[in-house]
C-alpha cells in the first residue's frame, strides 16, 4: 500500500493526481482511502522514489493475484516473468519478476568506453 504522512499540509496533493493515469483502475481506490492525508512541501526524493516504490509494488500485487485467480480458475500451470521500469522526475524505477530482462537504450551512438563513463543518461 502507499504510506502517507497524515501530519503535512496539503501543497504537494497535485502529485498524487499524476498516478491517475498511471494507476488507472486502482486509483478511484486510491483516491478514497487516502487522499485525507496529504504531503509537505519539505519532503525529499527519497521520499518520492518511496512512493514511486510502493506504488508499483502495489500493481505487482495486484496484477499477480489477478493473474493467480485466473490461472486457478482455468486450470493453468504455466509461469510469467515481468519486468516494469517506471521513469519519473529523471529517475529510472525498474521492478524485475522472474528471469526477465531489461536493456537501457538511447539514441545517441557511445562506445562502450564512453558508455561505461557516461553519468547523464537521455533516454
Amino acid at each position: 500500500t502507499l504510506l502517507y504522512r497524515s501530519d503535512h499540509d496539503h501543497d504537494h496533493v497535485n502529485l498524487l493526481h499524476r498516478w491517475k493515469e498511471i494507476l488507472g483502475w486502482q486509483w478511484h481506490e486510491l483516491h478514497s482511502e487516502r487522499l485525507q492525508n496529504t504531503f509537505s512541501a519539505n519532503f525529499d526524493d527519497s521520499f518520492h522514489l518511496e512512493i514511486l516504490k510502493e506504488a508499483l509494488l502495489r500493481a505487482i500485487h495486484d496484477i499477480d493475484a489477478k493473474f493467480s485467480e485466473e490461472a486457478s480458475r482455468n486450470n493453468l500451470h504455466s509461469g510469467s516473468t515481468a519486468t516494469i521500469v517506471l521513469v519519473a522526475d529523471d529517475k529510472i524505477l525498474v521492478a524485475n519478476i522472474g528471469d526477465s530482462k531489461a536493456f537501457i537504450c538511447s539514441e545517441s551512438f557511445q562506445s562502450p568506453e564512453e558508455a561505461k563513463g557516461e553519468k547523464d543518461y537521455e533516454i
